[in-house]
């Protein structure tokens, strides 16, 4: 939404602005509230698409906290391999 549309940059959106648009739509449908200000040139949005872009980043930060507790790394130490001694001058140009 920050672009001005929902189509933005190719780079930005791997699914096609279609696809977002119809998405957008059910949920408008499932809030019963208009979530964008739509014209034939920007989009922006509406009050109540403020709040839920609010209640939105507060979720993905959740989202991102919980992932982060589970994939944190306490593993300490030394590894040591093992090798035949002449492993070097066997690959050696």
């Amino acid at each position: 939404m920050n672009r001005g549309g929902v189509g933005g940059p190719p780079y930005a959106f791997t699914t096609p602005p279609s696809a977002v648009s119809l998405q957008l739509g059910k949920l408008e449908d499932v809030l019963s509230t208009q979530l964008l200000h739509r014209n034939a040139r920007r989009i922006a949005l509406t009050e109540q698409g403020e709040v839920l872009l609010a209640y939105a980043g507060r979720l993905t930060d959740t989202n991102d906290e919980a992932r982060a507790a589970f994939h944190t790394s306490s593993l300490t130490g030394h590894v040591r391999l093992g090798a035949p001694p002449d492993l070097d001058t066997a690959h050696a140009v």
